[in-house]
């Protein structure tokens, strides 16, 4: 399943390619549109495994009306409304971010009570 916004790995503020962003800064996340399967989150995949866990954590605090899932490798979520059931052999991680962000320094983020919860094979979760 693709989202409409799809993160492309693609780090704004160090163009050096790393499998993983090594800060949470601002404006630092490139995005591209995606299918648009899913319009009411940002999904990253091969998450776990590739520990993508910055990335998304970055797209929750500049977007932080939108969810955050990222699907591990061999897993999937089966999607019916708004509601997601986590199939395959590892982890779904959803971040959410209910507060808005705030800068410290003009470039690194921070925000307060990031909810991630982690949900395995035959779990059910809102996506929204």
């Amino acid at each position: 399943v693709m989202s409409s916004k799809m993160i492309t790995g693609n780090e704004l503020r160090h163009p050096n390619y790393y499998e993983t962003f090594r800060h949470i800064e601002s404006e630092n996340i490139e995005f591209e549109k995606g299918l648009g399967l899913i319009e009411n989150a940002i999904i990253d995949q091969h998450f776990v495994i590739r520990s993508r866990h910055n990335r998304l954590i970055t797209a929750v605090i500049e977007n932080p009306e939108t969810p955050g899932i990222g699907i591990d490798e061999s897993t999937a979520i089966l999607v019916k409304g708004n509601q997601a059931e986590v199939v395959g052999d590892s982890q779904v991680l959803v971040f959410r971010n209910k507060k808005n962000p705030r800068n410290n320094n003009g470039i690194k983020l921070r925000t307060r009570n990031l909810i991630i919860d982690i949900y395995l094979p035959g779990e059910k979760f809102r996506i929204k």
